[in-house]
């Protein structure tokens, strides 16, 4: 079937193949690159704000340590998360989703992965409420790897564009779960995607979006763009874009 959907080149937690992941350097340089969809990942604080960082605890890409969840925000806005990357980065510090919005234009888009939701219910609650009260549903997808998350998500608003994401995908077994779930896309790990995966998952009526490429590797790009998904995060969407119009000059 013919997908009537345009082609996503989604900057993996900004152009974070340039600059340090899920900054506002990060978010900004994408755009300056003309990218018109960004992702990021959300954890909650102890005093129950929502902070844009991928893993549990700040070790990796702050010069703190510990646990997100056991810093209040004060704390996580005293550290640095950009000198890990490079000097010139230093003194950027985790933004808050509500900053990321703000800094959102008309013509861009987001998605935010709620991280680690099943054991944090109240994540969710929080990043429906940012998002709901700023009247951005129609510009901001979530995503998870939960299927529980993302139906919490249609349940608080049937209007939330949802994205699963598998690591594996064995559609006769996980395809009961996927509907009643009601997510609207189907996201596969870049590793187990080929044609005929695509065709399936279009011929159920669900665009592909393709995650984990964090190389610039415009080989396996255009392998992903030849399989016809419908877009993929990238930590170097210039290239992407560059792979994905020469492909498509070619066809």
């Amino acid at each position: 079937m013919t997908m009537n959907y345009n082609f996503m080149n989604i900057a993996h937690r900004g152009a974070s193949g340039y600059c340090p992941e899920n900054t506002m350097a990060a978010f900004k340089y994408a755009i300056e690159l003309g990218i018109k969809n960004l992702e990021c990942d959300v954890r909650l604080t102890n005093d129950n704000h929502v902070v844009v960082i991928h893993d549990s605890t700040v070790n990796r890409t702050t010069d703190g340590s510990g646990q997100v969840i056991n810093h209040n925000l004060n704390q996580i806005k005293q550290l640095d998360t950009g000198s890990w990357f490079d000097k010139e980065f230093a003194g950027e510090r985790i933004p808050t989703l509500e900053e990321v919005l703000s800094f959102l234009d008309l013509n861009i888009n987001l998605v935010v992965e709620i991280k680690d939701g099943e054991n944090s219910p109240q994540l969710i609650d929080r990043v429906i409420k940012i998002i709901t009260d700023r009247k951005l549903i129609d510009r901001v997808r979530i995503s998870s790897f939960s299927l529980k998350v993302l139906r919490q998500v249609k349940k608080s608003n049937i209007k939330f564009i949802t994205s699963a994401l598998f690591e594996e995908l064995d559609l006769a077994k996980d395809l009961n779960s996927i509907k009643s779930s009601g997510i609207n896309i189907i996201s596969p790990h870049f590793s187990i995607i080929d044609r005929d995966l695509v065709n399936k998952v279009h011929a159920l009526g669900y665009p592909v979006i393709a995650w984990g490429l964090k190389q610039a590797n415009e080989k396996v790009m255009k392998f992903l763009v030849m399989c016809e998904v419908d877009g993929m995060t990238t930590n170097y969407p210039d290239i992407l874009e560059r792979v994905y119009l020469k492909s498509k000059k070619n066809d």
